[in-house]
């Protein structure tokens, strides 16, 4: 087969010589028709700024270090060319992992999660999400809760795994079901915080047991000194790219910060509450709510109340 020939190859060279800048709509990006989808059923149709600056070389194989506050899109920046990947390469339900997201907690795990599954619906890949005492599964069958055996099992045949360092490092060191040779992509969200000194052990672990040849994402709030190291050890060449400061950059250099950025247009309420007027949470249609208990009792209380 010619290159010529080759529909991904065809593909890329278009993408080449488009600029991602002026790029207004997700179908300006060469994307399947499976992730146009996905994403269109999900509500998102227009690119974020941090989207626009990542998905191009990302979606070209190249390794990305992104600078971008938290609200800016960093999650969509990532899934969509893990989705593209997975999909060019015709990957199937039970074909080990492709594709590893590490992200510092619970909460953000299994909002990632939620995201992939919401625009991975027309697509066919096994999904999990692992994290310490628990782990959710997308198109998984054959996994049971409470089977150890049938977690390793399902865990060592999902393609994209995402989770918490720990519980990443602790799969590689004793499942011995997981082959980590097919994976191509690695993803660091919130590198800032993995490189915490609890997780800086069990992130050597997980680097060590990785591919050396495979495409590396990083995405952070700031750009340290630390995640400058962090860049030079598990990456290469990668090209640097922040919404803060418009950089842009092919080499391994990255502007340092200490700065915490929030986006302009992110709008955020609070509200005084009584704990008897407790049911208020129940009266507007909130897509995400943080709640403040001065105790754990109530705590406990007010969850008991909101789920069952």
């Amino acid at each position: 087969m010619t290159r010529d020939s080759n529909p991904q190859s065809s593909t890329n060279e278009r993408l080449q010589s488009i600029d991602t800048s002026k790029c207004n709509f997700f179908t300006q990006f060469l994307l399947s028709k499976e992730t146009l989808k996905g994403l269109k059923l999900s509500g998102y149709t227009k690119p974020t700024a941090i989207q626009k600056l990542v998905l191009k070389p990302a979606l070209l194989g190249q390794d990305v270090v992104a600078e971008a506050p938290t609200g800016s899109g960093k999650t969509i920046a990532f899934a969509i060319p893990v989705l593209e990947l997975l999909h060019q390469s015709k990957v199937s339900m039970f074909d080990g992992p492709v594709a590893i997201i590490l992200t510092p907690t619970r909460e953000l795990s299994r909002q990632i999660f939620s995201v992939f599954a919401k625009i991975a619906r027309e697509h066919h890949f096994t999904m999990m999400n692992i994290m310490g005492g628990k782990v959710s599964c997308y198109y998984c069958f054959s996994f049971f809760v409470g089977f150890k055996n049938q977690e390793w099992n399902s865990i060592s045949r999902a393609n994209i795994l995402i989770g918490t360092p720990g519980r990443m490092a602790q799969h590689q060191t004793e499942n011995s079901l997981l082959d980590m040779s097919n994976l191509k992509l690695l993803i660091l969200d919130e590198a800032d915080r993995l490189l915490d000194p609890t997780f800086r052990d069990d992130l050597e672990v997980i680097l060590q047991n990785l591919t050396p040849d495979r495409q590396t994402l990083l995405f952070s709030a700031t750009l340290t000194k630390a995640t400058d190291q962090l860049i030079r050890l598990s990456m290469r060449n990668p090209i640097t790219v922040s919404v803060n400061n418009n950089i842009n950059s092919t080499n391994n250099s990255t502007t340092l910060s200490n700065e915490l950025h929030t986006p302009s247009e992110l709008l955020q309420y609070y509200a005084i509450v009584p704990l008897e007027q407790k049911s208020w949470i129940h009266c507007g249609h909130f897509y995400k709510v943080i709640v403040c208990q001065c105790m754990c009792t109530f705590v406990v209380n007010l969850y008991l109340f909101i789920f069952l």
